[in-house]
């Protein structure tokens, strides 16, 4: 059994204070509602695990058995006996992955119940998360996943609704918002290189070469730092920053940022106007500090081709081009995952509106039915959004001490 799964203790508390039920709130002409609220606590997951073959292997502890080739008998492998092999080594002192939680919040009810806010902050630290070994191979086999990740998540909650009603018009506003910061605090580190490590950074950040333009002669080639990221580097070639000075582009140039495709910021908004038997409402939805990386989207297609492939660098097209020029082979110095393929996954859009008429009630009564409602509404009408800037990836700090610039 693993360690610490048969005795395990995971605390929690929680409370709340209603203060409007105390005597200095009761009479009070402003709050109608007022709560307080709060928790800290521990739980546990025993989370997947994964064997040399991607496989979900749900007892890590254990280790695992599969069929393969027979000993080496001579010269080579035995054809009459099968042996089972290893794969992968069980971890005897998996434990669990352990989430420390704090949350503190407030729910408030305003003017007559016409303003409603709620209000909460988190804080969240999971540890002993499961993650790939890193060890040597001379043990000649797979090993198991060990406990070695470490993840912050905090932030905060807002919503809030406004209803009143002017005369024959009723006006009703609601409002969201969080912010969440995730940071990855340990993980197994897989290479040695400097700044590819990814602790200190956001979730699902990613390792990125920094591109500085498009080549456009082969003097310019030639009077910047060698490039090794493919055999043939050509005018309409990716130029990429040199970040460690040793005149060479290669590995170690490939850095850790702290682009990711997880948004910081979610937010939401909404109007609905009732005036006699008409009504109006809409809602939009958007998010913040979200990026995108376009180069799968970009080579996507027959032979890594596709409609945006137009916009590409030729000699004719050098001042307008949007994209390096296209390769069928020995193009990896314009794959490789770089800046130049990031672009802002900022969005606020209009996700709904509808326009309605309810029949009157005396038109109901007079052709006896419960009534009926007409409308017409649409969704996704319209989206503000930068994926097709290229400069509007804010500049960001990269682990190995220079800007991420823009393009």
């Amino acid at each position: 059994m693993p360690r610490d799964a048969v005795s395990v203790f995971f605390p929690a508390v929680s409370g709340g204070w209603l203060a409007s039920d105390e005597n200095f709130l009761k009479q009070s002409k402003t709050i109608d509602y007022l709560k307080v609220r709060g928790s800290i606590g521990r739980s546990g997951n025993i989370g997947p695990t994964y064997d040399a073959n991607g496989n979900v292997v749900r007892l890590p502890y254990r280790t695992q058995f599969t069929r393969g080739a027979g000993p080496l008998l001579g010269s080579s492998f035995s054809t009459s006996t099968t042996a089972y092999l290893v794969n992968p080594a069980g971890n005897p002192v998996t434990t669990w992955e352990k989430i420390d939680r704090v949350n503190v919040g407030a729910d408030i009810v305003l003017f007559k119940n016409t303003l409603t806010l709620s209000a909460d902050y988190f804080d969240e630290t999971r540890k002993d998360i499961l993650g790939s070994p890193n060890l040597p191979g001379i043990p000649g086999m797979a090993i198991a996943q060990v406990n070695s990740g470490k993840v912050n998540s905090k932030g905060a909650d807002f919503s809030g609704m406004y209803d009143r009603q002017f005369g024959d018009v009723n006006i009703a506003l609601n409002g969201n918002f969080t912010y969440a910061k995730n940071t990855v605090l340990a993980r197994t580190v897989t290479n040695g290189l400097d700044g590819q490590s990814q602790v200190g950074r956001y979730v699902n950040s990613g390792h990125y070469y920094i591109a500085e333009g498009i080549f456009q002669s082969q003097a310019e080639i030639a009077a910047s730092p060698k490039q090794t990221l493919s055999g043939l580097v050509v005018p309409g070639d990716i130029k990429y920053k040199d970040v460690n000075n040793d005149k060479v582009i290669d590995a170690k140039d490939d850095v850790a940022t702290d682009y990711t495709d997880i948004p910081k910021m979610y937010y939401g908004f909404g109007l609905t106007v009732r005036y006699k038997q008409f009504d109006l409402s809409t809602q939009f939805q958007g998010v913040e500090g979200r990026t995108i990386n376009l180069n799968g989207q970009l080579h996507a297609g027959p032979n890594g081709f596709n409609q945006l492939m137009l916009d590409s660098w030729t000699p004719a097209t050098a001042a307008t081009a949007k994209y390096p020029r296209v390769g069928l082979t020995d193009n990896g110095n314009n794959t490789a995952n770089s800046t130049f393929w990031l672009r802002s996954g900022d969005f606020l859009k209009m996700r709904t509106a509808e326009f309605g008429y309810s029949t009157p009630e005396r038109f109901n009564q007079r052709y006896r039915f419960k009534g009926a409602r007409f409308f017409i509404s649409g969704y996704n009408l319209f989206t503000i959004s930068k994926i097709n800037d290229r400069a509007s990836i804010p500049k960001r700090q990269t682990q190995a001490g220079g800007r991420v610039s823009r393009m």
